[in-house]
């Protein structure tokens, strides 16, 4: 991921294959990494604009939140379980037509028998436990929702002879023991939603009378998203979970990039030393520890010590204007001898030279990479001119001719740039020929 709104097509050497790469055996084009075919939608795909059109947002969240309770998927972690097909069948036999078990649903919801069926009373106690101990958003926005509209819900599907709430995703959604498990999430979510145990979810109510609104809201949920988590867990056991570990930690990274950014701004620094921060790939990624809470920080190689501190110096100004604002800080990270992960690897494209240590851009980075950054500048002093706030605030906004004149080249000649003699030997490399120049 690249920094937002920026193409690569400023650095003629950050894209173009060698001469080489560019054609396959005897000089013909190479069809490798042409784009394959588009697939096409998904039979029970529903858009978010589409949602959106139909003032269904809300009522979109609480119905999940109402399917992930009695399916018992209380995390994004959480698998759906699979189904026998003994058990399918027993449903198929005990109906004779959807409008049947349509009738069914009907009857089970309006004669609610006292007391409620064991399982039921059992399930909910076990829910309210979920509730009170989860850290997901499931749990969080489950302790909303009344204790009696739980029972009502659970009651229900264990008399329709379920002890589990448990669609076939990988089955045929219109068979009778589908049809049964949709006419029962529906018609429960309508019953909990019209007695505003759904509330705080800001559900739209009109939305409740719009059956095939709720049908197709159902089984984009159910037949698209659940449907591929199974599917996926079922070709690689453990991928789901990592899967979303992986996504969690992109996104910590992005939301502690942009932290930095906002307070390098509120501070006043100058463009360049923005640029040092703008890209996700600048930034270390973390992973949290279940004994502290804390997020312990991952080494990322070849970034300078001095950008490192300038930007625990952002999260600790940051935190603090923060504070003073009122905003919650749920997040501590701290120092760890973990390595470097698979994505702290990667670089940013568009830094300034200094973001690099002198050291690792000298010795590790190759020619072409040393190209691509040798005209992006300098941000930073050396070291000696960045040990105070005070210090920092001499230089930080002094005019660009200035401050290289006082700072920058004492910097820029730690780093060992591509001659005339290199430069032109990768323009033999990587030249881009005449034919595609409209391509690149």
């Amino acid at each position: 991921m690249g920094k937002r709104g920026r193409s690569n097509s400023g650095n003629r050497y950050a894209n173009i294959p060698s001469k080489k790469s560019r054609s396959g055996a005897g000089g013909t084009p190479s069809t490798a990494t042409a784009a394959p075919a588009k697939r096409g939608k998904k039979q029970y795909a529903m858009t978010q604009h589409a949602v959106k059109a139909k003032k269904a947002l809300g009522t979109q969240r609480a119905f999940h939140l109402h399917i992930r309770t009695i399916w018992g998927l209380f995390t994004q972690e959480s698998i759906p379980p699979p189904v026998s097909g003994d058990l399918i069948q027993v449903f198929n036999r005990r109906y004779t037509s959807e409008d049947a078990v349509e009738a069914d649903v009907a009857t089970l919801l309006r004669q609610q028998a006292q007391p409620f069926a064991a399982q039921a009373v059992s399930i909910v106690t076990e829910i309210q436990q979920v509730a009170i101990l989860g850290r997901s958003q499931t749990a969080c926005d489950l302790r909303e929702v009344g204790e009696e509209h739980l029972q009502m819900t659970f009651n229900t599907i264990a008399r329709a002879g379920l002890r589990q709430w448990a669609p076939d995703v990988l089955g045929t959604p219109d068979s009778i023991y589908n049809t049964l498990h949709m006419r029962l999430a529906i018609s429960t979510f309508k019953a909990v939603a019209t007695g505003f145990g759904y509330t705080h979810m800001r559900p739209n109510l009109a939305n409740l009378n719009d059956f095939p609104l709720l049908v197709q809201l159902y089984e984009n949920f159910v037949y698209c998203h659940m449907a591929k988590i199974a599917r996926k867990e079922a070709k690689s056991p453990g991928r789901v979970a990592l899967d979303i570990a992986k996504n969690n930690t992109y996104r910590r990274r992005i939301e502690l990039g942009d932290g930095r950014v906002e307070q390098l701004q509120a501070d006043g620094f100058s463009p360049e030393v923005l640029a040092l921060a703008e890209e996700v790939e600048g930034h270390s990624d973390d992973e949290p520890d279940p004994q502290t809470g804390h997020y312990a920080v991952h080494e990322k190689p070849g970034r300078a010590r001095m950008v490192g501190g300038l930007f625990r110096l952002m999260d600790s100004r940051h935190k603090d204007g923060a504070g003073r604002n009122g905003a919650a800080v749920n997040r501590t990270r701290v120092d760890s001898n973990l390595g470097p992960s698979e994505i702290s690897l990667r670089h940013p494209l568009h830094v300034p030279l200094d973001y690099f240590e002198p050291d690792y851009y000298n010795t590790v980075l190759s020619l072409r990479e040393r190209a691509m950054y040798m005209n992006n500048g300098i941000a930073l002093p050396t070291e000696a001119f960045c040990t105070s706030w005070s210090d920092v605030e001499k230089w930080k906004n002094l005019p660009r001719d200035a401050f290289m004149t006082q700072y920058g080249r004492a910097k820029l000649d730690l780093y060992k740039v591509p001659t005339p003699e290199e430069l032109a030997q990768l323009d033999e490399y990587y030249r881009v020929p005449p034919n595609d120049v409209d391509h690149v």
